[in-house]
């Protein structure tokens, strides 16, 4: 039988048979787009998102800093890129970026105006729990977020709790039919008025859990800022700015989403980056 290989051969054989090649091209084209791809995304507990309500940002080196510090300060960070996200508080698209970024499960932190602060906050994640200020919860959370040189700055005032009691002795009277709708309200009006002058600093409030505490820190005030944030604009009145912290990423220990990663907490570290970069003097 005649097997030789002649340039004939292999004429005949690809007019008849080249479609064969170009579908096995194909495939491997497909096979190594698939494979790079994959290789080349993030898992979602890989990637912190942030987001800064701002009339202008600076700090062009904050995601590549912000994972530098990760990968020095953080045993075993699993966090592989820090995405920024910047939107002016007059923005017509604040509320869709927010929208994006507000329940994401990437999202570690957002910095939203004072006017967004009362409805928004307790949606987010309590940072101190007021009702057990030396458990565990606050040691997971506090002791993680708060820089040392900041511990003052933030200091949580012990008669905060005393505010919260007034508010749910007022919700259990409201109950059994002893105030109205309209005295709870007004007890509540101005107990978390009161709550909230202790520290301006610290935004107080009570999620539909009945989780008490810190909800948000201000930072339009930190020492540093002005180098990296502008919260101020000729154009529109001055409002504080508080930063509220994501509770749906996989990177905030066993309070996460996420069960492979339930010793991890760089969501945390990337707010102290946040709070240190920002509010320590150097």
């Amino acid at each position: 039988m005649d097997n030789k290989i002649t340039g004939d051969r292999i004429k005949q054989h690809l007019h008849y048979d080249w479609y064969k090649y170009v579908a096995i091209a194909a495939v491997c084209v497909f096979v190594f787009t698939l494979a790079y791809t994959w290789v080349g995304n993030n898992r979602s507990y890989e990637e912190l998102d942030t987001m800064f309500t701002c009339y202008d940002f600076y700090d062009a080196d904050f995601a590549s800093d912000a994972l530098d510090y990760l990968n020095e300060n953080v045993e075993n960070n699993v966090i592989r890129r820090v995405n920024v996200q910047e939107v002016s508080p007059q923005s017509n698209m604040w509320g869709e970026v927010l929208s994006a970024y507000g329940f994401g499960d990437r999202t570690s932190f957002l910095i939203l105006p004072e006017s967004k602060i009362d409805e928004w906050a307790k949606t987010f994640m309590c940072m101190y729990n007021t009702r057990m200020p030396d458990g565990k919860y606050n040691y997971d959370v506090w002791e993680r977020i708060i820089p040392e040189q900041l511990r003052e700055f933030y200091a949580v005032p012990q008669e905060a709790a005393t505010y919260f009691d007034e508010i749910t002795r007022a919700e259990m009277d409201f109950d059994e039919g002893i105030i109205s709708s309209q005295e709870l309200e007004q007890i509540k009006k101005d107990n978390y008025a009161i709550v909230n002058s202790l520290n301006e600093n610290l935004y107080f409030a009570k999620n539909e859990s009945g989780m008490e505490g810190v909800y948000a820190l201000r930072v339009d005030n930190l020492i540093n800022v002005s180098s990296y944030v502008s919260f101020k604009s000729k154009l529109y009145e001055d409002e504080r700015y508080f930063l509220v912290m994501h509770y749906r990423n996989g990177n905030i220990g066993e309070y996460g989403i996420v069960d492979k990663t339930r010793e991890h907490y760089e969501s945390f570290y990337l707010i102290r980056f946040l709070l240190t970069r920002y509010g320590v003097e150097v």
